[in-house]
């Protein structure tokens, strides 16, 4: 199920699909579709990447205990001149993570990467993965809210509630 979703976002979207889970503060990449695109990012299998710094990681923290996401807010370094890193500032991107139920990135852990990825839920409302899309930074700006709906939509097919 999950790797239909990701080729049908791959397609949807012409990007690369992702899904994460949530390890000792880190996105953990679990599975993917590649980019039909042939300029494209590339994430393996098993990576990680930090939970402060990536929209996946953010999908993923924002729904973390307290106690785990001051943890990971108190080791958050800059990575790019635009990672996040001040408490107050983390703490109100990971409120509008909830708000919304989407993460956005756009050159915080790699300058020319962007992503959109959205919570998935399980049957008992907590977080046990979140699905989205990497591309290049210049192709993101102009489509942002249309990502943001298809990562929203694949979210919500993945979801158990």
């Amino acid at each position: 199920m999950i790797r239909a979703a990701l080729k049908r976002m791959a397609i949807d979207t012409g990007e690369s699909g992702l899904f994460a889970i949530y390890e000792n503060g880190h996105a953990v990449y679990v599975d993917k579709a590649d980019s039909p695109q042939p300029v494209a990012t590339s994430v393996s299998i098993g990576s990680r990447s930090p939970a402060y710094a990536t929209a996946t990681g953010k999908a993923l923290l924002a729904y973390q205990p307290a106690a785990e996401i001051e943890r990971v807010i108190g080791q958050a370094c800059a990575c790019m001149p635009r990672t996040l890193t001040g408490r107050r500032v983390l703490l109100a991107e990971l409120e509008r993570v909830r708000e919304r139920r989407l993460a956005y990135s756009v050159g915080e852990w790699h300058e020319e990467i962007a992503g959109a990825p959205a919570p998935v839920f399980g049957h008992s409302g907590e977080v046990v993965g979140a699905v989205g899309i990497s591309c290049p930074r210049a192709r993101v700006e102009e489509r942002i809210e249309v990502l943001g709906a298809i990562v929203q939509s694949a979210a919500k097919e993945l979801s158990d509630i």
